[in-house]
């Protein structure tokens, strides 16, 4: 998926603005945890979500946490063959969106990367 010209963003220097967010996402990342652990700590897999979604997903550093900490510390993470969890990073952005498949690729995590406006919610969940 591709946004073309409109996607061009004049009010933000992107480069720095994609390692900033992902920078900040480590010191978001203790209180989600909590939230993450609460989904997926029992073992009715199947009521589990199957995505995780970041929209505005910076270089998926979070998504990349967001997986290894399911993976290793919760029931889930001993089921991902039976019921695999996919990782999904939104951006409107072509250069954050290089960055997320890039990443989560290179940490081998399963994954989909998408064009979206985090503005435009419904459009992000008929992709899915």
């Amino acid at each position: 998926a591709g946004g073309g010209p409109q996607e061009r963003e004049l009010h933000v220097h992107r480069t720095l603005n994609v390692v900033g967010s992902g920078a900040q996402h480590q010191t978001l990342f203790n209180d989600l945890v909590r939230l993450v652990d609460s989904v997926f700590a029992g073992e009715d897999f199947a009521s589990q979500p199957a995505f995780v979604v970041d929209t505005g997903c910076g270089d998926g550093r979070l998504l990349r946490r967001v997986y290894e900490h399911v993976k290793s510390n919760t029931p889930r993470g001993k089921a991902l063959a039976e019921h695999p969890l996919t990782m999904v990073g939104v951006d409107f952005n072509k250069d954050s969106r290089v960055a997320t498949e890039l990443n989560l690729s290179r940490h081998a995590v399963p994954h989909l990367v998408l064009f979206g406006d985090i503005g435009r919610p419904a459009d992000i969940v008929e992709l899915l």
